[in-house]
């Protein structure tokens, strides 16, 4: 029904702890499973599909092989999350990018098909304006279930499936992108960059907050890739920095904001006054390592003016692919962003730790700052000051939030 466009959503505000409560009661788990549930919100969905989400990933949950599992409501800016927990079995390294890709098997705990009920639930959470996702985070699974909120003061916008989904794709409709530009930009979160030498330390402080844009439906790279087939790219781009400038609320008085842009960003003269709001010494300007650059000269030309404002470039992704390092060189980069890839893999660690402490010799060298993307655990964080990388951003020091949240758990 959701390939043909058949499904009929209901979409209506209602508590979100109602239906949890109602999906857990009809629920049987083991007699092994201590099941706890906190929080409530009012939300924007259809409630016999959400039921249909919190009984999935209850399923899962129950699959992994654990003792625990824990149902939490926490309430974002424009968002509510609702987070199903377990203390079980975590998802394999090389099952994570197949996760949610229907019918398909995997042995956690047994040969389970982890992809058709979560593929079905982040479909019909995304037709929803919201999302699935999962992450490993303090030895437990989690998988985050979040909609729109229903609050005027979190600004939440009143997004129709049929507008936001094209029929044909699945993928955002060139009417939802330019409504989107029109409302001023998606929403976006923040994830802080640590010194992870001092981090937990009397008097240590966060350097600066990568900005993170969230979309109704779909990922951030499906409403890039469609903004750019439709001519759009650069017009959402600049909303996503104007969003993040005018939302970004600083705890720390000195810290810097890094906004992603594509080269066509980067180059286009409208970018200046987008920036306008933030001071040039705290922007970074970060730029994919993969970003087709038709002329190395006018990229160096326009990142040395900004550098002479005190705007510093930064090359992210450096090792998703085959890393090019006459690419990088000259770009003449401020920082240098490892990938996640370089830090999780741990089927190649022996290879990755030799590029890791590579790239920092090199980047010392040169007075290029290294920051290593997705560090959650503690062995990861000790690995990398081993290697020489100094600098991280990961769920170890916290998830992407809005700034101007103070991120809590409700209680019923």
């Amino acid at each position: 029904r959701l390939d043909m466009s058949e499904l009929q959503l209901a979409v209506k505000p209602f508590g979100l702890r109602s239906v949890v409560d109602k999906t857990v009661g009809k629920w049987s788990p083991a007699s092994r499973i201590r099941l706890m549930v906190s929080g409530d919100a009012w939300v924007r969905g259809d409630t016999e599909w959400v039921d249909l989400i919190v009984a999935n990933l209850l399923r899962n949950a129950i699959s992994s092989g654990g003792d625990r599992i824990w149902v939490r409501v926490t309430e974002g800016f424009r968002m509510v999350g609702l987070e199903v927990g377990d203390n079980g079995q975590e998802v394999p390294a090389r099952d994570l990018a197949h996760l949610f890709q229907p019918h398909y098997r995997a042995r956690r705990g047994g040969d389970v098909s982890l992809g058709l009920e979560l593929s079905v639930a982040q479909r019909l959470a995304r037709a929803m304006g919201g999302d699935v996702r999962y992450h490993w985070r303090q030895d437990e699974n989690v998988f985050e279930l979040t909609l729109l909120k229903v609050d005027e003061s979190s600004r939440a916008r009143e997004w129709s499936p049929d507008l936001v989904i094209d029929p044909l794709t699945d993928r955002p409709s060139r009417d939802a992108i330019t409504r989107l530009i029109s409302d001023g930009g998606p929403t976006m979160v923040y994830q802080p960059i640590v010194d992870m030498r001092t981090v937990g330390d009397a008097g240590a402080g966060v350097l600066g907050y990568e900005s993170l844009a969230r979309f109704p439906h779909s990922s951030p790279p499906e409403w890039f890739e469609t903004a750019g087939s439709e001519g759009l790219r650069l017009e959402l781009e600049l909303a996503a920095v104007r969003s993040a400038i005018a939302e970004y609320d600083p705890e720390f008085p000195k810290v810097f904001l890094a906004v992603n842009l594509s080269n066509g960003t980067l180059v286009a003269p409208d970018l200046e006054s987008a920036l306008d709001g933030l001071e040039p010494g705290r922007t970074v300007l970060e730029l994919s390592e993969g970003a087709r650059i038709r002329s190395y000269e006018a990229t160096r030309r326009i990142v040395d003016g900004f550098r002479q404002r005190g705007i510093r470039l930064a090359v992210d992704d450096v090792g998703a692919d085959e890393i090019d390092m006459w690419h990088i060189l000259r770009l003449n980069p401020d920082i240098i962003k490892l990938d996640r890839r370089l830090v999780a893999d741990a089927d190649h660690v022996k290879r990755n730790n030799a590029l890791i402490k590579g790239i920092a010799v090199m980047a010392k060298d040169l007075g290029i700052m290294v920051i290593a993307e997705a560090v959650e655990t503690g062995k990861e964080r000790q690995r990398l000051l081993d290697l020489g990388v100094h600098f991280g951003q990961g769920y170890l020091f916290g998830k992407p939030r809005p700034l101007r949240w103070a991120s809590r758990i409700l209680t019923p």
